[in-house]
């Protein structure tokens, strides 16, 4: 009876605590405040929707975010159900919903470990680290200041996860590992990516615990099959995530972001000083805090052999968040995973549980640890309550429509609203406020969004990106075009207000038949003339590039199509003979005859084919670069190139530009025609030249790849002359009035014309009685009506998966379960004895 009061009256307690931080949170004038924090509240707002209008449970596509996405296949669900069922309490309110899942994380994580302690009799210490454990400023900052509210959410698991890895490994308590692998199921279903760090985490501590603890190898092997079973049973959702997306792409740069000093990780007065506060430190800010550190150093030379491998998981994972160790953990196998700052707060947990099991150390101890950690905490607490000046989620964001042009630019938007990333007006809103600001009420389709890891047009953006960096207004607003965007929403801050490069700016947005409806301050508002309702687009491209660098060769030509197989064999001629110029430039073939023949075909038949010699393939017999009986010599210019000469013309091009002094390239023997050339220790070599007919025109020495780092006039003119290709001319496009139906229940779409770019983004789960065709990421359709519904991706394959995760967890029960009582009863029998 004691036992029940006193943890009714924790719980009372941690539900006012809760309560004051929503309650401050609410007051703070800045929610919901983090980088990432709208991501999840567009989400959840998008399937409370989804189910409230359209009783979609699990809406597999949203047409809302980046040309139409699959806002269930690459974001684990879990985290969007519960902060859905948040909003449903709050009569569907978004921002009130975004409260109660913060007063949520808190109770929700100080209950697990007032758990933990009445599962081993140990309710106060629990307790103390459950009131702790939400205000330890790492988990703060993982909400208030990064806003991954998943990782927040997997936190109220990870120490029920790490106390039952405990229990079953060092306390003997078999429950423990059927309870690894249900925890494991949350936090796979919750963020695959910090499930995975988690697993990792695991590992470390395995290992530590072999070593120290001599941990039979078999227990070991037990907990790492429970997590690989767990991983398999949530395949019905796992699998299709890991295919298609952008999973495969490098994250090392990301990567190298999530390593710091261990002075900011550890110094606390670095953290009074900034207060744990993204406004006064724009950089990555992860804190284990110098109380912790020490008393895990302490932990691993005083406690008990059981606790020390925790401790010393932790320290191992601190010590590698320095940048010292990024050269070294970059270079291991699947080493661009890891972001080393996200682990701090699994660090956190190890020392803690370390700290809960290690009871032979005074109650006098344990107060004072707790004491002194909630000391170095309250300098976190700014994260909270900010400005505290009580300004509401829907005042603030009013505030910013009205004081920028995205309210202006909503209005005026038809079909679609286009903008750069990092708008330099809001920093973090800008995808929520665009297209999921009154969700419900006016909805804005929008090709960029969230969470880019699920954008089909992913390399759509990257260029666009890329584009607007380099100031190839005339391919951005091309493509903005093709991407069916009739508002475009620009900030000229970024070019310094350069009045010669916004004029460029207008000029090419004028080309593409943009025109600008407003300016305030900085920003730029452009809009599509004579568009009035939903569209498509027919485009005649006069030129198409094939091979990895065509991307890099569209955006100094944008009359030149993108393609993505950079396999010449995979074309045919009649795919390819309709084009006036082909760029080749490092693609790729099967068979080197075949591509060589479909070359010289279409050459003889009037077609330009000009090749990058830099890229050629090498020849698997030679060991050489060469095709259509040309080859490459390699050649290293210092600083700049030599005198060029074309015919009677020499001329000097730009300086290589800092970081490119050593240009290693190559010039071309072989070649029928040559046309430029330079000396190279006293003999005349080509750079540019044709072979076998004037049509095929091949160039080296990098000379494209130098015109796009230093925009040398004279280098371009000369690209232009021979390739036939201008640098200010677009493909022929045309606006062709389409009848759309877009919501989670399909797409129906009425087309007059054949071979019409709907502007969506094409989709695997795309299913139509219909053909459907894909160029360039987007959806094309034929004249007449298009129906397209959406099917579940890979699902008898996901099914197969989970159940095999089922299959193999119960093996392992079994297995495991019959050693653990074979061992109980060795025990039980040395005991008698």
């Amino acid at each position: 009876m004691k036992n029940s009061i006193r943890l009714a009256l924790i719980i009372l307690a941690y539900g006012i605590v809760a309560a004051i931080i929503v309650y401050f949170t609410a007051k703070s004038g800045t929610y919901p405040d983090g980088a990432d924090t709208m991501f999840y509240v567009y989400r959840s707002d998008a399937l409370y929707h989804s189910i409230k209008d359209n009783g979609i449970w699990y809406p597999l596509w949203n047409p809302y975010w980046y040309n139409g996405v699959q806002i269930s296949r690459y974001w684990a669900p879990l985290c969007t159900y519960v902060m859905a069922g948040c909003q449903a309490l709050c009569g569907g309110n978004p921002y009130n919903g975004y409260l109660v899942f913060v007063g949520l994380i808190y109770f929700v994580g100080a209950l697990t470990w007032l758990l933990i302690g009445y599962k081993h009799d140990r309710i106060a210490v629990g307790a103390l680290i459950g009131f702790l454990w939400g205000i330890l400023p790492n988990n703060l900052f993982q909400i208030y200041d990064e806003g991954v509210l998943v990782r927040c959410m997997i936190l109220t698991f990870l120490p029920a996860y790490i106390a039952a890895m405990y229990d079953y490994l060092s306390l003997k308590k078999y429950t423990g590992l059927p309870k690894m692998y249900i925890y494991m199921i949350l936090m796979v279903m919750t963020h695959m990516g910090y499930a995975g760090m988690v697993a990792l985490s695991t590992c470390c501590y395995l290992l530590m615990d072999m070593i120290v603890n001599k941990i039979k190898f078999k227990n070991v092997m037990y907990c790492v099959f429970a997590v690989v079973a767990a991983m398999a049973t949530c395949g019905i959702w796992l699998l299709p995530s890991l295919v298609g997306g952008i999973t495969s792409t490098d994250s090392s740069q990301i990567m190298a972001s999530y390593f710091q000093s261990l002075n900011k990780t550890l110094n606390p007065f670095y953290g009074i000083l900034s207060g744990y506060d993204r406004w006064a430190d724009h950089q990555q800010f992860a804190y284990f805090g110098i109380v912790m550190f020490i008393f895990c150093i302490l932990g691993v030379i005083f406690s008990r052999k059981r606790q020390k491998s925790t401790f010393i998981t932790a320290l191992l994972t601190v010590v590698l968040t320095s940048p010292v160790f990024y050269p070294f953990l970059a270079k291991m196998p699947g080493g661009s995973m890891l972001w080393m700052l996200r682990f701090i707060s699994i660090a956190l947990c190890f020392a803690l549980i370390g700290l809960f099991f290690w009871n032979s150390i005074r109650k006098s101890i344990y107060i004072t640890i707790c004491a002194l950690l909630l000391i170095e905490a309250i300098p976190g607490m700014r994260m909270i309550t900010v400005h505290n000046n009580g300004v509401t989620a829907e005042e603030r964001y009013e505030d910013i429509l009205d004081k920028t042009l995205i309210g202006e630019a909503r209005e005026i938007t038809v079909q679609r609203l286009q903008s750069e990333e990092g708008l330099g007006i809001i920093d973090y809103d800008q995808a929520y406020l665009i297209a999921g600001y009154e969700y419900g009420e006016k909805n804005i389709q929008y090709s960029l969004g969230q969470g880019i890891q699920s954008a089909i047009t992913y390399r759509n953006i990257v260029q666009q990106n890329q584009a607007l960096d380099d100031k190839h207004f005339v391919y951005f607003f091309d493509r903005c075009l093709e991407l069916g965007d009739d508002t475009v929403l620009l900030n000229a801050k970024r070019y310094d207000n350069d009045e010669e490069v916004i004029k460029d700016m207008d000029d090419a947005a004028e080309k593409s038949g943009y025109e600008l409806v407003d300016t305030r301050n900085s920003e730029r508002l452009y809009h599509l003339k004579d568009v009035t309702g939903n569209f498509g687009v027919v485009t005649d491209y006069k030129a198409i590039g094939i091979g990895q660098g065509n991307t890099n060769v569209s955006l100094g030509f944008p009359s030149v199509e993108e393609t993505l197989d950079p396999n010449l064999n995979h074309y045919t001629f009649e795919d390819l003979r309709k084009y006036d110029t082909i760029v080749l430039t490092d693609f790729t073939y099967d068979d080197k005859q075949e591509a060589e023949e479909l070359v010289r075909k279409l050459s003889d038949d009037g077609v330009k084919v000009i090749i990058f010699a830099d890229k050629l393939p090498v020849d698997r017999m030679s060991g050489m670069q060469s095709f259509i009986d040309i080859s490459c010599q390699s050649i290293v210019f210092n600083n700049g190139y030599p005198e060029l000469s074309i015919g009677d013309y020499v001329f000097n091009p730009d300086l290589f530009p800092q970081g490119y002094t050593n240009w290693k390239t190559v010039y071309i023997n072989g070649l029928d025609n040559e046309i430029g050339t330079f000396v190279d220790s006293g003999k005349t070599v080509a750079f540019l030249g044709t072979k076998y007919n004037d049509n095929i025109m091949v160039v080296g020495i990098n000379l494209f790849f130098h015109y796009q780092l230093t925009k040398d006039e004279t280098v371009g003119m000369i690209l232009s002359e021979y390739f036939g290709l201008n640098n200010d001319e677009v493909p022929e496009r045309r606006i062709v009035p389409l009848e759309v139906k877009a919501t989670e229940e399909g797409i129906t779409i009425t087309s007059p014309e054949d071979d019409v770019d709907s502007t969506f983004a094409y989709h695997d789960i795309f299913e139509s009685e219909r053909e459907l065709k894909e160029k360039n990421n987007l959806l094309y359709v034929d004249s007449g009506t298009t129906k397209i519904t959406f099917k579940y991706p890979l699902l008898l394959k996901s099914i197969l998966a989970s159940i095999l995760g089922l299959i193999m967890a119960v093996i392992v029960f079994a297995i495991s379960r019959k050693d653990f009582l074979k061992e109980k009863y060795k025990l039980h029998v040395s005991e008698e004895e």
